[in-house]
């Protein structure tokens, strides 16, 4: 009887040992898989995204996505365009990866966002400087100004929000990037941007 209790707890733990082998085996696959993985990154000209004129990419999104990298290992594949062609790109699974997306529990129905935020969302009015008839004091001087926006972005649907509580009234000019600002500003096409 003791014989065959023995052999019982030794084809047991044999068993165990198999079923720890095949669960265990398969991580250092995973993790070889996930370190050589080739990540589409979406990259549009923005406050936290700026190519310098030698072509180096910059700014605080570029320098969290590497330290994502230097952390799993991905390689990043990046990809140009505007906010909302990444973010419909994104959507439609053509990138893996966009920062600067603010979080809501609409997006997070469709989106992974990371456990710890990038950064805060702040959101300001940027004036030209040569245009005077705007006062940080008085509200009502914003009434009719052309604001440059990302269409379809959170922060113009805010700025909404803010403009409808603050009885101000004012014209949404769609931007494509810093670059379009900054031309658009030029240009007198738009009194300031948001």
């Amino acid at each position: 009887m003791k014989k065959f209790k023995l052999n019982v707890q030794r084809h047991i733990c044999i068993l165990l040992c198999f079923i720890l082998y095949i669960t265990v085996l398969p991580l250092p696959v995973s993790a070889e898989e996930a370190k050589s993985k080739t990540v589409r990154v979406g990259w549009y000209e923005g406050t936290y995204n700026t190519t310098g004129a030698d072509g180096q990419r910059r700014g605080y999104s570029y320098e969290y996505q590497q330290a994502v990298a230097a952390h799993t290992g991905w390689k990043y594949e990046y990809v140009e365009g505007s906010w909302a062609e990444l973010m419909s790109m994104l959507k439609n699974g053509q990138i893996d990866l966009l920062g600067g997306i603010s979080y809501t529990e609409e997006r997070s129905t469709s989106m992974l966002f990371s456990e710890l935020p990038m950064g805060e969302d702040k959101y300001y009015l940027y004036v030209d400087t040569s245009n005077t008839d705007i006062s940080i004091s008085d509200l009502t001087t914003l009434n009719g100004k052309r604001i440059g926006m990302l269409p379809n972005a959170l922060p113009a649907e805010m700025f909404h929000e803010w403009e409808k509580s603050h009885g101000v009234n004012t014209q949404q000019v769609d931007i494509t990037g810093a670059d379009d600002v900054r031309q658009k500003l030029k240009n007198h096409e738009i009194d300031q941007c948001h």
